[in-house]
Order: C-alpha cells, then structure tokens, then sequence
C-alpha cells in the first residue's frame, strides 16, 4: 500500500471521528476551524466519498469566507483604533481586498494589515494612553514618526534601512498624512513592510530590555 493511500485512509478516519464526536487534539482544531469558516459539513462530505471537485469547490467556499472575515475583524479594529485618528480614514474598497491576492505572500498581508490598523507590535503598550515613542521618547509613535525617527534608523538593520529608503524614493520622500492614508488605502507595498517588520523587531528588543532591568532590580 502506498503512501499516499495510507494518507488518505488517515484523513477519512479522522474525519469519521469528528463526526461521531470523539476527535483527536488535531481533529478538533479542525473541526473548530471549519465550523469558524461555515463548512462543517466538509468532514462528512470526506468520509461519505463525495467527489474531489466537491470537496474543492466546499473549500474554496470556506477560504472565501475566511478572507471576508479577515477583513471585517480589520475594518473593524480600524474603527476602533485609538492609536492614531490617521487610520480611520484608510477602508479598502472592494476591489483592493489585498486579503484576496494569491499573489501576494502571507508575511506581506500580516504585517499591511497591523500597519492599516495602527497595530505595529504593541506589546509593552497595553493598558497605557501615552502613545510617546518606544525608542526615542520624544513624539508621538506614530507610522509618520516611525519612518522619520533617527533613533529607529540607526537600530533597524541593513535591509530594512534599505527598503525603506527604496519605499521613500518611489513617494518622492512625501510622508504627509495625506499620502499615507492613500499608500494605505492601496496595494501593499512590500518595501514598506519589509522595514515595519524590521521596526517591530526592534520594538521586541527594546521590550524584553526592559522586562530584563525590571527583573534585576526586584532582585
């Protein structure tokens, strides 16, 4: 028997106990997840034989939902955002749902998101109003600042300095808030995100500095 078949005859056994209510730790993090995306049905589907363009139509049906709930939660926090009044004023229209874009990486999507939402890796900032630079101290932390702060270039690293400064040529060095709300509202520019992930690690350090010092002087 080949490995394949063997892979198959796994899946319809795990799909059966889903069904008759008794999964393992991983058949109940699916089961909760295609319960999540409104397909449900898809293990019985499975495990009766239905034809594979069933079963595939049944989930693209469910990433379908999934990427709209993606955005929702998004627009969502947006409109909640107490971080910066700039991020209220970025909804995607329809035919800019970067979520929808199989050509665009996972990582990208993740980090444009945050970055719609004014969530740049806000550990260490929970619970707190004063919305001051991490690093610097001195304004704001806001995605303006972050991109001006000399205090954050000199820490990020060589390719995050780089792709930002490739991101800053093609606006012209405009980073009114005008043009961010518009960068914001449009395609996700991988060079702009390549730096924010590069900032957020920078905010970790800073973070888990701090927690350090904190821990040595309750010594």
């Amino acid at each position: 028997m080949d490995d394949d078949r063997w892979t198959k005859i796994c899946i319809k056994n795990e799909m059966r106990e889903i069904m008759n209510k008794n999964p393992t730790k991983w058949g109940k993090t699916i089961e909760k997840f295609l319960q999540k995306i409104g397909i449900g049905e898809l293990p019985k589907m499975i495990y009766e034989g239905c034809s594979s363009d069933d079963v595939e139509e049944k989930i693209k049906s469910g990433l379908e939902n999934y990427k709209w709930m993606l955005d929702e939660k998004e627009e969502i926090l947006i409109k909640k955002s107490t971080y910066n009044e700039l991020y209220k004023n970025i909804k995607t229209e329809e035919s800019n749902n970067y979520w929808k874009r199989d050509n665009i990486r996972s990582e990208d999507k993740e980090t444009w998101a945050r970055l719609r939402c004014g969530n740049i890796w806000r550990e260490g900032k929970k619970g707190q109003n004063n919305w001051g630079c991490r690093i610097c101290e001195k304004e704001q932390e806001t995605i303006i600042h972050i991109i001006k702060c000399k205090e954050i270039h000199e820490k990020i690293t060589v390719e995050g300095k780089q792709a930002k400064n490739k991101w800053l040529e093609e606006v012209n060095n405009d980073v009114s808030s005008e043009l961010m709300i518009e960068t914001l509202k449009g395609e996700i520019k991988k060079d702009l995100c390549t730096f924010i992930r590069d900032v957020e690690r920078v905010f970790k350090e800073k973070a888990l500095n701090n927690k350090n010092c904190q821990g040595a002087a309750d010594i």
